[in-house]
């Protein structure tokens, strides 16, 4: 679907594939919503689209940070005190905390560099 809404793009605007750009987040936020006005009922297709993709971050993040608490945890790193299944929810927090304002960073002019 890429390449051919790419094509699309290419040929509507006059210049060629390769000169379009298209890498990275160009993709998903360039070429998708394109094909996507294009149907019929596009509203309601850009509402899923866009949901789906609002899942997509959430269910990524859910296994990133369950991957790194549990890497954390099972290390040893920790006092034995805060690996207990009682007090697992402190390094949880911890972990969302850090991440939380770690995440400033891509919403400055510099962001797209450091995605």
């Amino acid at each position: 679907m890429v390449f051919s809404t790419a094509g699309f793009i290419a040929e509507h605007t006059g210049v060629e594939v390769k000169d379009l750009k298209l890498s990275g987040s160009g993709l998903a936020f360039e070429v998708y919503p394109t094909a996507l006005a294009e149907m019929e009922g596009s509203q309601f297709f850009a509402v899923l689209f866009f949901f789906m993709l609002l899942l997509l971050g959430i269910d990524s993040q859910f296994a990133m940070t369950e991957t790194f608490i549990t890497a954390i945890v099972d290390s040893g790193v920790l006092p034995k005190e805060y690996t207990s299944h009682e007090n697992k929810w402190k390094v949880t927090a911890t972990c969302c905390v850090f991440c939380y304002f770690l995440g400033f960073v891509f919403i400055t002019e510099g962001g797209l560099y450091w995605l």
